[in-house]
């Protein structure tokens, strides 16, 4: 069964374990990009009004794809900012990763 964590539970998994909770955050956020990208070729242009959800994933997602990131640097951001921001550690962790590549998109 999966479940949703928190930064304290996602703290206390394996190296292995925390990597692939993370990667798993961002690779919903890339297929719901590819799926979005998917319906609009299939309308043949972009719906007239998008959600403020699809702004949202697509805005990160495309951050994400136009600054190369990868996993490697995704882990590292999310592990500095769940070490550094104990304020959020009773957070989900999918808010959590949201937080951190935020910021690294900020920069």
């Amino acid at each position: 069964e999966a479940a949703a964590i928190d930064a304290t539970t996602w703290r206390t998994l394996s190296p292995d374990s925390r990597r692939g909770y993370v990667n798993g955050v961002v690779d919903t956020w890339t297929n719901f990009h590819k799926a979005y990208d998917y319906v609009v070729s299939q309308k043949a242009g972009k719906p007239a009004q998008m959600s403020a959800s699809e702004s949202m994933f697509l805005t990160v997602s495309r951050c994400i794809e136009q600054r190369k990131f990868n996993y490697v640097q995704i882990n590292a951001a999310v592990e500095k900012y769940v070490e550094t921001r104990a304020d959020r550690r009773q957070h989900g962790m999918a808010g959590v990763t949201w937080n951190a590549v935020t910021e690294m998109c900020k920069k």
